[in-house]
């Protein structure tokens, strides 16, 4: 019979442990604390990124086929923790000074275990149905229903160890869920602050490959510094935001350096719509400014990207138009035929693109390490490495149809406007550093992209079984709307080698956006056809 470690995190937030042996057979608690093991303490200055997205959620889930044992779960996932110490971090915004995430003796993870009354295949198909849909979810400061796979940070409680913890100190929590029948499905939430897509997919393939008995990083780096562009928060600037209990920012002092509100405004973009009026400062909304959004998601087949990415590359070698020292990439590709989509569903005919992208890979931020390095430790920064670049277009025609030629012109633009901001990175990271944010182009008009397809998603398994392979997943960011329509998108790759494009948008334009895609993605198969026969 196996036992683990519990430790219990007091409101105090400091150092003191409740370490008690449980029984890891059927008697297994509901929910543990796990201990993180640190054991000197240690701070993080957090970036100006970071405390605009504190109250952003990334619940993101795992689906395998098989019943993964809690046992070998509970000894891997404290066997990560201990080398990723910053998940069981607690943020300090104690008036007046830069604000920090904590990192104690006594910091734990809340791991809950749940049994599902659906079989893996049910949940599928509610989820792949759109049954899964966030109903409800509407502008004016409505945020999606958190699906049953996780566990909401404001609201872990139960037994009464659980009510002695601090639930607002928890950045992470954990939830595995086993489907009857058989079939499981890991949850983590994580607090958009702790960090990004890239941290939370990072840190899933660790615990994976921990699971299995692999080498794997021994950590991360906690040094934002080096991958933000947003500006570290100096103590001036500290006494000038006014964080203290209530973590209000005040950009609207006077005398503040205002110069990050641009930038910062791009993070936030990455999901809504900028410069918009929330619905907790603006308490007399009317309800028929309240629309519905939903996902259309757009799925596009591997046949549809190489033809796409075929269409892109011959038209960039073509004598009559000539791009130097660059080329249009799949990525490009796909997120201007949802920019396109975009102007012609909202009516918005000239509005630009801003695009979340990570900063790991580019411009000499280090990336993380190769993940089968053991000894990589230091190496990629865990926590929010993101900036935006604002791409420009004249403007789109009202009507007919949105022809390749259109798709490749906004990718084009992309591609020039990515190339041309990478070159100034080295610059503005120093300029970063000392706590000022890189200038922006006005975000005022702009759509919303990122991309996760570079991101190891479909690498990450638990163990190394026929069914080992991570079978689905499911991840919507949970944030409210702002008042009004929301166009914004996320590229997830698929495990077939394709990759949905998920266009959040409101739900009476749904249909027309997929019929739009359609029409979009027959142009490049058939051109792509004709070509082969040729």
């Amino acid at each position: 019979m196996g036992y683990i470690r519990i430790a219990t995190k007091f409101t105090s937030g400091r150092a003191q442990n409740l370490r008690r042996l449980i029984s890891t057979n059927e008697d297994l608690p509901s929910r543990l604390y796990l201990s993180t093991s640190v054991t000197k303490s240690f701070s993080v200055p957090l970036t100006l990124a970071d405390v605009y997205l504190r109250d952003e959620h990334l619940p993101f889930a795992y689906a395998f086929r098989e019943i993964l044992d809690r046992n070998k779960l509970i000894s891997s996932l404290e066997e990560v923790l201990h080398r990723y110490p910053i998940v069981g971090a607690s943020p300090d915004f104690s008036h007046g000074t830069v604000p920090t995430l904590e990192c104690n003796f006594g910091d734990v993870v809340p791991v809950s275990f749940s049994q599902s009354e659906m079989t893996l295949d049910e949940w599928l198909l509610n989820k792949n149905s759109g049954q899964m849909q966030h109903v409800g979810w509407r502008s004016g400061g409505g945020a999606p229903t958190l699906s049953p796979l996780f566990d909401d940070l404001a609201s872990i409680k139960g037994n009464e160890a659980e009510a002695q913890c601090s639930e607002s100190d928890f950045m992470c929590a954990i939830r595995i869920t086993y489907f009857k029948g058989s079939g499981t499905a890991i949850g983590i939430n994580i607090n958009h602050m702790l960090g990004d897509a890239n941290s939370c997919f990072r840190l899933c393939q660790v615990w994976g490959r921990a699971m299995r008995g692999l080498h794997h990083p021994l950590g991360a780096s906690n040094n934002r510094a080096y991958a933000t562009l947003s500006g570290m928060i100096t103590q001036e600037m500290a006494l000038l935001l006014s964080l203290g209990k209530d973590q209000t920012l005040k950009a609207d002092e006077p005398n503040a350096e205002l110069s990050f509100y641009c930038e910062m405004s791009s993070f936030m973009n990455q999901f809504i719509e900028p410069n918009s009026d929330w619905l907790a400062e603006e308490e007399e909304v009317v309800e028929a400014n309240q629309q519905y959004h939903e996902y259309a998601r757009l799925q596009i087949s591997r046949e549809l990207l190489r033809a796409m990415k075929s269409y892109g590359t011959y038209h960039c070698s073509l004598p009559t138009d000539p791009i130097s020292d660059t080329f249009v990439s799949t990525n490009d590709m796909i997120t201007a035929m949802g920019w396109l989509i975009k102007r012609r569903i909202s009516l918005k005919h000239d509005w630009n693109l801003s695009m979340v992208i990570n900063l790991r890979n580019r411009g000499g931020i280090d990336a993380f390490g190769c993940i089968e390095d053991s000894s990589s430790i230091g190496t990629g920064v865990f926590g929010n490495a993101l900036t935006s670049v604002v791409v420009k277009l004249p403007p789109s025609s009202k009507e007919g149809d949105i022809k390749m030629a259109h798709i490749w012109d906004a990718a084009v633009a992309i591609r020039k406007a990515l190339a041309k901001r990478m070159l100034k990175v080295g610059d503005l990271q120093e300029r970063s550093r000392t706590g000022k944010a890189a200038n922006t182009p006005n975000q005022s008009e702009c759509f919303s992209s990122t991309s996760w397809l570079q991101f190891p998603l479909w690498d990450i398994r638990f163990s190394d079984n026929e069914e080992g392979c991570l079978d689905s997943f499911y991840g919507r960011p949970s944030y409210p709307l702002p008042v009004g329509d929301t166009y914004s998108s996320i590229h997830v790759p698929c495990r077939d080698g394709g990759c949905t494009h998920k266009l959040l948008a409101p739900s009476r334009h749904v249909q027309d956006i997929l019929a739009l895609h359609k029409g979009i993605s027959q142009q490049f198969i058939d051109w792509s056809r004709e070509r082969e026969q040729n």
